[in-house]
């Protein structure tokens, strides 16, 4: 009842067979770095968990299916934009899609939503007992998921917006203070992969953070 769903386990799957080719290419600038990532996956006898459209004591029945095989195909792409007169400044970006079909091409279930990942940072230097490290923005972008299995519902595309700074107190034992808040704009969102999904229970609100790091150095005594 944790998970709000029941599983139904299946004696006859086979083991799965999977063949996978990524391709990458860099490109290098003195103020920008550039990647690509092409991939394509065939997987024989993929396993996968669909929803079976039944109830059990009013709760959605999943079970473990397979296909005899399956494709994964997508791409990640990313640059970094380091400008070398404004040492302090990181912009960067991220992509990240991928498609799933069985062997009549028809969507498999479960798949996560493509993700654009935009972040600027700032980095502060100096030597002073308390120290801001750096600061971040960061702004994600969730595209709907419209690519569905049997009995899966579609999910909305959504925008996060997150801040975090990192602080360094420089003491005889340094540590870093790592503070900020995910979901500034407290967006409504169910994310298409969350586990409370079927019944309608969101993913969290605004929400704060507060992280300490301490770095201990110390010799291990050998024989």
């Amino acid at each position: 009842h944790g998970a709000f769903r029941y599983e139904r386990g299946n004696v006859a799957l086979a083991t799965e067979k999977a063949v996978q080719i990524d391709f990458s290419y860099a490109f290098h600038f003195d103020d920008l770095e550039i990647i690509v990532n092409p991939f394509y996956n065939r997987i024989r006898d993929y396993i996968y968990l669909s929803n079976s459209g039944e109830l059990v004591e009013d709760l959605p029945l999943f079970e473990y299916e397979q296909a005899d095989y399956a494709q994964f195909y997508g791409v990640d792409f990313g640059f970094h934009y380091h400008p070398h007169e404004a040492h302090w400044l990181h912009v960067e970006s991220s992509l990240s899609s991928v498609f799933a079909e069985d062997m009549s091409r028809n969507p498999l279930p479960l798949i996560p939503q493509t993700r654009l990942n935009n972040q600027i940072r700032i980095d502060f230097d100096g030597d002073r007992k308390v120290q801001f490290k750096n600061i971040m923005v960061q702004y994600l972008y969730f595209f709907k998921q419209n690519r569905l299995g049997v009995f899966e519902t579609g999910t909305a595309d959504y925008h996060l917006l997150n801040l975090g700074a990192t602080l360094a107190v420089n003491t005889s034992k340094p540590f870093i203070i790592s503070f900020g808040v995910r979901n500034l704009l407290n967006t409504t969102y169910i994310d298409h992969l969350a586990g409370l999904k079927q019944i309608g229970i969101p993913n969290p609100g605004i929400n704060f953070y507060l992280g300490f790091k301490v770095e201990l150095n110390h010799n291990l005594k050998t024989k």
